[in-house]
Parts: C-alpha cells; sequence; structure tokens
C-alpha cells in the first residue's frame, strides 16, 4: 500500500493541477454520504467522511477534533486519508491535513473562476490558520491576483503571514472597505463578520469553515 506523508502529498500535487483535478471531478457522478460526527472523550471528536465513485472506488477521510491541543502545540484538527480501488483493496494512506488544504484552497479557486469578478486583483484572506498561504497560492493560480493580504483575529499570527505575501501591516477594515475578493477561512460562532462583508458593494465573498 502507497503511503504518502505531508510532503509528498505536496510534492505530488501541485496547484495548477490540483485545480484542474477538481473541475473534472465535479463533472462526475460521486456517493458522499453525510459526514458522521463520534463524540470522543475529552470534549474531541472524530470525523468520518466518506466518499465513492460510480465504479465503486473511492476514499475515507477520518479527523479528530481535538480543542485542547492548541495549549500543547499541538494541530486542532488531524486527519488521515485510506484511498480504496473499486475491489474494496485499500491502496494508499495519505496525509489528510495536506490534502485538505490543498483541496479547499483549490475549491475556492476554481468557484472563484465562476463567481468573483474578472478584475478582482487584490484578495483578502480573513484567517490566519494553516490554510491562509494555500488559499493565495491557489487563487493567484486561476485569476490577476497581484496582492494577497491577510487578517485575523490574533495578529501575531497575521503579521507573519502578511509580510510572508509582502503585504502591508494593515487590518481588516482597511482591506474591506476597499477590495473585490474576500475569503473567510476561519470556523467562528458569530456569522455576522461574514454576513457584513457580503453587503459589501462590488465584493465577491467566499466562506470556508
Amino acid at each position: 500500500m502507497l503511503v504518502l506523508d505531508a510532503e509528498a502529498v505536496r510534492a505530488r500535487a501541485p496547484m495548477p493541477a490540483m485545480i484542474a483535478c477538481l473541475r473534472e471531478a465535479f463533472r462526475r457522478q460521486t456517493v458522499a454520504h453525510p459526514r458522521q460526527i463520534v463524540d470522543l472523550p475529552g470534549e474531541r471528536s472524530l470525523l468520518v467522511m466518506p466518499a465513492f465513485d460510480a465504479r465503486g472506488a473511492g476514499a475515507v477521510k477520518l479527523a479528530t477534533v481535538s480543542p485542547g491541543n492548541a495549549a500543547k502545540g499541538l494541530p486542532t484538527v488531524q486527519a488521515a486519508i485510506i484511498a480504496f480501488s473499486e475491489t474494496g483493496t485499500p491502496i494508499a494512506l495519505l496525509d489528510g491535513a495536506s490534502v485538505t488544504q490543498l483541496r479547499t484552497a483549490a475549491a475556492s479557486a476554481l468557484a472563484s473562476q465562476y463567481l468573483s469578478r474578472e478584475d478582482s486583483a487584490h484578495l483578502v484572506v480573513i484567517g490566519t490558520g494553516g490554510l491562509a498561504p494555500y488559499m493565495g497560492a491557489a487563487h493567484c493560480t486561476v485569476g490577476p491576483i497581484s496582492r494577497v493580504s491577510v487578517c485575523g483575529r490574533r495578529q501575531e499570527r497575521a503579521v507573519p503571514e502578511r509580510r510572508a505575501h509582502g503585504c502591508r501591516d494593515v487590518g481588516a477594515e482597511h482591506h474591506i472597505r476597499r477590495q473585490i475578493l474576500i475569503f473567510c477561512s476561519q470556523a467562528v460562532s458569530d456569522p455576522r463578520p461574514h454576513r457584513r462583508a457580503s453587503r459589501l458593494i462590488g465584493a465577491s465573498v467566499h466562506h470556508q469553515t
């Protein structure tokens, strides 16, 4: 069985190829059952997400959500993906976090090709988690993005992300009032900031939790 860690996954999945693959995959007939959530001790959860094509080949993503991991310096969400052949044989084990980051960013960029204004040149990512850099790379692949800005509730995390993209150190309000394409990548209990962004005139807003 093939085993791919995060580095191996990223090496085999350049963003342009990911976007092209998803474009084709979304056109195919698939069987994706609702996500199952299993409660674990310590206020943790196990997520089970199966998806198979019409021929029987597919994959199952297993993810654990451990809110207490942040205090330990560990990821809150960790995952693995098992791929199966048409005969039901396990054929690959993949790092789930890297696949999720690449897939989510690629799907967002693909949707942006159909939903965003053609002249969107400045991408604003609201959220400073692990998805932020992938989001910038994906949207720059499909559109005329010349500038990427990252805003977040945690200033100490937002500043390094902005500097990595060559962005000025300014707040979310500055960007939201002026920019065209906004992507909200953090999970929050209060949806009002996202609703406010969606009401902005001339803005294309994509929300991913």
